[in-house]
């Protein structure tokens, strides 16, 4: 078996951090590179497994329904969502996403991944995907508690945006007119 967790503060309260959780999958898609999960469906279909599903079922997600090619296998209303993947792969797969309170205003994003591989060729499945699933499960991570914090400010506008609230910026130097290593007092060009 193989397992990896990610964990994230997040500026938001459990409540809503859960509320983003309940609802991946259909419309809102996975928050992380929705062609790579676009492409992994039409690749299971063309194999013979269900491809993306068009949508999810409203409201609290609940054992047994179908979000997208994922069956939802568990859930803990309000802390915690476990996904099966029903999409062709050599083995079995889980996604796990938890939301914990800590302090007023604050809770903790919990992201688990499992996959029981079937013989060698599920080995192998692994450690092929396995540079992509990083990257991939954390800009999840990431988008998920951004949401969250994004829903959190919005209910409550009196409150300060934390830095990663804040809209996006030139992260560059040259985009802020910075000259780059080996400019020797030019400008930006």
């Amino acid at each position: 078996m193989h397992t990896e967790r990610r964990v994230r503060e997040v500026a938001a309260p459990a409540p809503v951090l859960w509320d983003v959780l309940a609802t991946v999958g259909g419309d809102n898609g996975w928050y992380a590179a929705q062609p790579g999960w676009r492409v992994r469906a039409a690749v299971d279909r063309a194999v013979g497994g269900p491809g993306m599903r068009t949508g999810r079922p409203g409201g609290e997600p609940e054992p047994g329904e179908a979000v997208d090619f994922w069956r939802v296998e568990s859930v803990d209303p309000g802390r915690r969502l476990r996904l099966r993947a029903e999409m062709r792969m050599p083995g079995t797969a889980w996604l796990e996403l938890g939301a914990e309170p800590l302090a007023p205003g604050r809770s903790r994003l919990v992201q688990r991944t499992e996959f029981e591989p079937a013989g060698v060729a599920g080995q192998a499945y692994w450690w092929v995907e396995w540079p992509v699933h990083q990257l991939v499960f954390r800009a999840m991570v990431r988008s998920l508690a951004r949401e969250a914090e994004r829903r959190a400010a919005g209910a409550d506008p009196g409150r300060t945006p934390t830095a990663r609230q804040v809209p996006d910026r030139p992260r560059t130097r040259r985009a802020h007119g910075i000259p780059g290593p080996g400019a020797r007092g030019r400008g930006v060009r």
